[in-house]
């Protein structure tokens, strides 16, 4: 068995997951445990037992060296770091970067493969989809997911679906629980609390030292404050205590005024020093640091520390084993990811110095791990924990959001610099699109109230949740639909009597304010991630500038059962919305559509005496008017139109012959029943289909006879459909009669309406055979 797990986080959460790792790697002893980091995680195989380390070379051929992971390593617990990290700049070298590691993973078999991250990274999405493992499995999406943008977005959305199972992941409760959860998706056996297994020598005799470990690595405003750091220092001191320091990467501003005191020893580690840290903490007694990798490394070892946590993100990296006691500032405003609504983050600062030494002497004295929360009676400027909620939401979902953005932004740049003449021109400021704060109008025609409830579920649940959009609900019996889930913004438009889908939208669109319209029918059910997803593609396609810019985007729309029936409908009709590439296209499908309002007002909306076609009627007139239409697969609506059998996959395709008209409408005369027409198209149909199934690297296999039967079906209908609309108050009279064939069938209907049946279907049967002759309609 070969698993890979993907985990380019930081030091303390590689601490949080080994001894896991090390368990999922004994629970499958015959086979490979490949556990992926950032560069320069590769420390941590310094410190475990059981762990090799394979470095990719890549100047190698990804295939070459994907050969020689499995060579070198075949059985046990292997780190595997790359340098691609999740918020570094995005520029050429990560294009290039990307492409090789995507090369690289998925030229090995895998049996199955992990994203071990609460918040969605792209760099962890985008290993386990290159993997083709047949079973990946990642946490479910929360609002701090990271949005794939870039080359990562475009991999991911041909990569669609990413994960076959989404993990609920509780962004509150202790990591190392939910990573738990996560892992026994596995079907592994594993333990209750697996604790990591380290090659360290014996440790010597402890003597009577604390280690002070104040910094953080990063911004000091997490960090309780030197000063407090200081004075309990000195009352350790005066109790018979040896104190001394830890300085780590990026903390030596912060231990400046420590430097600045006599007689103080400090220990000055760097990133690859994990062996001799751990080495270090052995010797002392006890440890006092922040919410750092210094708390996971002391509870992987055994040894009593007090963490000083603030409460930006509640109990996340609380240390589940070992010996490690929290101590805990938990304001009204806890759980604001830092974004600090005060000027001097008081959820850290003001931990009083008494707290954390009696914390210390009751760990110490008792082996009291027990946390200590402290609630500072800090009140925000408006109060209740209803919009502690919502805030904290808020944030979240800006942090991702930012963050796409400024990807997007980066590869701009990148580009510009790359291309740009020398000597190159000053570059203006560049603004980021603005789309993101743009009114999205969600219009859902509701002609089967029956079914629309999983619709409105789908546009409940999406995260994370739109801060600018308006569903509108449009249909003559709405209320049908019963309770409405809470979260929605609905608006009703109640019709006096059912009218045709194009008839529908149109009035919905009648009543909406959006800047876009995303038209989602009532058999649809959007991915959880639909709308984050559109936001940024939309904003990227705007800025490319490519013509009047996006008219219209499609979304991919696969059935939402998958069986043999379903996905034969889907590859018949929608075939040109189920592969996994990203394209340009000439016409889209309404079921799942966002259009540019500007756009659709531009090129006259929906045609409403269209009874079906009439997408592609509209997204066709989007073409003539210079804007472009996009087909983008990582936006997903699953589409539960309930042609599973063959009765009602035929039927539906013989309802298809309502569009007629539009189809016709090139002809536009009197004509007969072509039965050379009807089968020449169908085999047409069906070579556009293979052709296009070809170019995306897929096959209609064993379903060929039926789309061609399929479209046999759905051709007749045109044909028939034709005639029933020549027959209608006499229409064949009032259209041009162009060929021999026509005069003789309009002949043919003269007699029929002077009650001479007989004659009349002779004189018929003559214009189906002079037919033969003519060109191909339509």
């Amino acid at each position: 068995m070969r698993i890979l797990v993907s985990k380019p986080d930081s030091l303390g959460d590689q601490l949080i997951i080994a001894g896991w790792l090390q368990a999922l790697t004994q629970a499958a002893p015959q086979g490979s445990v490949v556990w992926h980091v950032q560069a320069g995680m590769e420390v941590m195989g310094t410190l475990l037992e059981g762990v090799t380390t394979f470095h990719p070379v890549r100047t190698a051929p990804p295939e070459a060296e994907a050969e020689r992971l499995l060579r070198e390593h075949p059985t046990g617990l292997v780190l595997l770091p790359f340098d691609l990290a999740p918020f570094s700049e995005w520029n050429a070298s990560t294009d290039e970067r990307l492409a090789w590691w995507t090369t690289f993973v998925g030229a090995r078999a895998w049996d199955m493969a992990v994203a071990a991250v609460g918040n969605r990274t792209w760099v962890a999405e985008v290993t386990v989809a290159a993997s083709l493992a047949p079973l990946r499995l990642g946490a479910a999406a929360s609002p701090s997911r990271q949005i794939p943008v870039n080359a990562a977005g475009d991999f991911l959305s041909r990569h669609a679906p990413t994960f076959h199972r989404e993990i609920p992941f509780d962004v509150e409760k202790p990591e190392s629980i939910s990573l738990a959860h996560l892992l026994r998706a596995t079907g592994l056996s594993l333990p209750e609390r697996p604790q990591a297994r380290l090659r360290l020598p014996p440790p010597a005799s402890r003597k009577h030292l604390i280690l002070l470990a104040p910094g953080v690595g990063g911004p000091f405003h997490r960090a309780w404050p030197v000063g407090q750091f200081l004075e309990l220092a000195g009352l350790l001191q005066r109790t018979g205590w040896q104190v001394e320091w830890i300085e780590g990467p990026g903390d030596r501003a912060f231990l400046d005024p420590i430097r600045a005191r006599p007689d103080v020893h400090i220990h000055v580690v760097d990133r690859s020093d994990l062996q001799p840290l751990a080495s270090l903490l052995q010797s002392a007694e006890a440890l006092v640091c922040n919410d750092t990798a210094y708390a996971h490394l002391a509870a992987v070892i055994g040894l009593p520390a007090v963490a000083v946590f603030g409460g930006g993100q509640g109990e996340r990296f609380h240390q589940q084993g070992g010996r490690v006691k929290v101590v805990q500032g938990t304001p009204p405003c806890a759980g604001c990811q830092w974004h600090c609504i005060h000027t001097s983050f008081p959820c850290v600062s003001g931990v009083p110095v008494s707290t954390v030494l009696d914390a210390l002497q009751a760990l110490l004295a008792r082996g009291d791990g027990s946390p200590i929360r402290l609630s500072a009676g800090l009140v925000p400027a408006e109060d209740g924990p209803a919009l502690v909620r919502r805030l904290q939401a808020e944030i979240l979902h800006l942090d991702a959001d930012r963050f796409a953005r400024l990807q997007i932004i980066q590869t701009l740049l990148d580009t510009a610099r790359r291309t740009a003449p020398a000597p190159a021109p000053t570059p203006g400021p560049v603004t980021p699109p603005a789309t993101v704060e743009e009114l999205v109008s969600i219009i859902v025609p509701v002609g089967r109230p029956e079914r629309a409830l999983p619709t409105l579920l789908s546009l409940a649940a999406q995260h994370p949740s739109p801060s600018a959009w308006e569903v509108i609900l449009v249909g003559s019996d709405l209320n049908a639909l019963g309770t409405l889930p809470g979260a929605l913004p609905v608006r009703k438009v109640v019709l006096p009597t059912r009218g045709s889908p194009a008839q529908t939208r149109i009035a919905g669109v009648a009543a909406a304010a959006g800047q876009w319209y995303l038209f989602v029918d009532d058999d649809i059910e959007l991915a959880p991630d639909f709308l984050a997803r559109a936001r940024v593609i939309a904003a990227g396609l705007r800025a490319a500038g490519t013509g009047k810019g996006p008219g219209a985007i499609g979304a991919r729309l696969p059935g939402r059962n998958g069986g043999f029936w379903e996905r034969t409908t889907d590859l018949s009709n929608f075939w040109s919305q189920q592969s996994l590439h990203p394209r340009r296209c000439e016409w889209l499908y309404s079921a799942t559509l966002l259009v540019s309002a500007s756009a659709y007002r531009e090129a006259g909306g929906f045609d409403p005496s269209f009874p079906v076609g009439e997408d592609v009627d509209l997204t066709q007139r989007l073409l003539g008017q210079g804007y472009t239409l996009h087909y983008e697969p990582s936006l997903v609506a699953y589409h539960h139109h309930r042609r599973d059998t063959p009765w009602t996959m035929w039927r539906y395709f013989w309802q298809n012959g309502n569009g007629a008209r539009f189809f016709f409408r090139a002809h536009g005369g009197a004509c007969v029943f072509s039965a050379k027409t009807v089968w020449l198209k169908t085999w047409a149909d069906l070579r556009m289909n293979r052709t296009f199934q070809t170019s995306q690297g897929m096959a209609l296999g064993i379903r060929t006879p039926l789309v061609w039967f399929n479209y046999l079906i759905v051709e007749a209908s045109l044909e028939w459909h034709w005639q029933r609309h020549l027959r209608d108050a006499g229409n064949y009279l009032a259209l041009p009669a162009r060929l021999k064939s026509d005069h003789t069938y309009v002949r043919s209907m003269k007699l029929w309406d002077s009650g001479r049946k007989p004659r009349a279907m002779l004189v018929y049967l003559q214009a189906l055979i002079q037919d033969l002759a003519n060109p191909i309609r339509r």
